[in-house]
């Protein structure tokens, strides 16, 4: 309920992944974007996984135009599964492909791209056609198709750039923290040939 409260409690922890649950880019893109900005300044770097507000085109469209970011991936369209409760074939909204997109974003190692992987799912709520899929992958959004399964199109943030691929801004991130927590411990120490030796054998 309480967003931002518990964007803060999250600030200082090891987070590379965070996903929102109940809000999707339209209710809570500004309050993670700014909570992305806030971690990356104190070098807490990470990456949101964010749904559509909805599955059609025009929405996903709208929504892709919003935002610009290479910490937020914006995902789309809907699932649909079968409710154990009442065996029948429901749809959820695309926060709930922002699930099964960061679940399998944290089983890869950074530099592994998801282009072309599939992902476990039964169905999708809307299966765009070539034209929709080429417009909304040129505004930033990742996309799931059926072909080989359900495949992820490519992996992208929303960032408007040459950059845009989720392993690439991974992979940086991977090296930062790297070089911090070999660097800390350095921190204070003489700056002469011994220790910029040792310091760069750490890093190698």
């Amino acid at each position: 309920v309480d967003l931002e409260e518990g964007l803060a409690v999250l600030e200082d922890e090891p987070v590379n992944i965070l996903l929102v649950g109940g809000f999707d880019v339209k209710t809570g893109g500004d309050k993670v974007g700014a909570h992305l900005e806030r971690t990356e300044n104190i070098g807490k770097e990470r990456m949101a996984v964010l749904g559509a507000s909805a599955s059609d085109s025009s929405s996903v469209d709208t929504d892709a135009g919003s935002v610009n970011d290479d910490r937020i991936v914006l995902v789309a369209p809907g699932i649909k599964t079968d409710d154990p409760v009442s065996k029948k074939e429901i749809t959820y909204p695309p926060a709930y492909l922002a699930a099964v997109v960061g679940g399998k974003l944290s089983t890869l190692a950074p530099h592994i791209s998801m282009t072309n992987k599939d992902l476990p799912l039964k169905g999708l709520s809307v299966q765009y056609n070539d034209t929709i899929t080429k417009k909304l992958l040129n505004k930033g959004t990742l996309l799931v198709r059926t072909k080989f399964g359900k495949q992820i199109v490519r992996a992208i943030t929303t960032q408007d750039g040459p950059f845009k691929q989720i392993s690439i801004r991974r992979t940086v991130d991977y090296a930062k923290a790297g070089v911090r927590k070999g660097a800390d411990p350095y921190i204070g120490r003489l700056n002469n040939a011994r220790v910029r030796a040792a310091l760069k054998a750490t890093l190698d």
